[in-house]
């Protein structure tokens, strides 16, 4: 089901912290558990994290930047515009 933009615009503001540079906002950190099949029963479990965030809030926020998320530091991996831009989701790693 699609959000509606006060929606995501809710959902932002009840986010986690962030701190990109000089910039400080909110943004919505998703943490999802994810298994890889490498056939013959084998399989390989990692964590993906990314960020959702209004993409006027971090300017310049591109690969390898780095970021605090409620006190946690990451490194941007990717980062892409959402939908019409006005989001932006960019996914994490540990630096």
């Amino acid at each position: 089901m699609p959000y509606r933009p006060e929606d995501l615009a809710a959902a932002l503001q009840e986010g986690d912290d962030v701190i990109f540079g000089a910039f400080e906002f909110k943004g919505i950190w998703d943490r999802e558990s994810q298994a890889q099949d490498l056939g013959d029963s084998l399989a390989v479990m990692g964590v993906t994290e990314t960020l959702t965030y209004a993409t006027a809030e971090a300017p310049g926020l591109k690969k390898g930047s780095v970021l605090t998320i409620a006190g946690q530091l990451r490194t941007a991996r990717e980062v892409r515009l959402v939908g019409d831009g006005a989001l932006s989701m960019a996914w994490l790693e540990k630096p």
